[in-house]
């Protein structure tokens, strides 16, 4: 088991720094094509909020299986922030995990139809003409991913995250 935990770690680390790599670029690219816009006579990149666009959306769901693993992402915890009881947040733990595996295991048993249909019918985005099967891929590598992640956490027999 820890083999798999150290693999699934490795992938999300990999993951995380091409999302990172997406933020950067998205913000450079964003930053530049706002410049080139007041520039007189030059004008901006249509092509550049389309491809700044893509990059936010794939930096969030490349970043999502590592958020998962540790428990960074966004929730709300009303439940969570009123039970003290160690049990009942492990409860918690596990019932969020169900639900998301059950959630993501699903967008991935549909996504892979989608992406089929996507290389069939070889459909591109507007300006770059980029093949949305690879986009549509990249989302379904990350929602795969947190399912590993959630497989992971679960199987480690309710060790899920700190609780204090």
């Amino acid at each position: 088991m820890k083999t798999v935990e150290k693999i699934v770690a490795a992938i999300n680390r990999v993951f995380m720094s091409i999302a990172m790599v997406l933020l950067a670029f998205s913000a450079v690219l964003t930053v530049v094509n706002a410049i080139m816009r007041k520039l007189p006579g030059v004008g901006g990149f249509a092509w550049s909020e389309e491809l700044s666009t893509y990059s936010v959306i794939l930096m969030l769901f490349f970043g999502l299986a590592f958020l998962e693993q540790h428990n960074q992402h966004l929730c709300i915890d009303v439940l969570l922030s009123k039970v003290k009881n160690k049990t009942a947040v492990r409860v918690i733990h596990l019932v969020r995990g169900l639900v998301t595996l059950v959630v993501m295991g699903t967008l991935v048993y549909h996504g892979i139809p989608l992406i089929r249909s996507q290389i069939r019918s070889n459909i591109t985005t507007y300006l770059l003409h980029m093949p949305r099967a690879i986009f549509f891929g990249a989302m379904l590598g990350g929602f795969v991913l947190v399912v590993l992640v959630w497989i992971v956490i679960i199987l480690r027999k309710g060790d899920f995250f700190d609780v204090d």
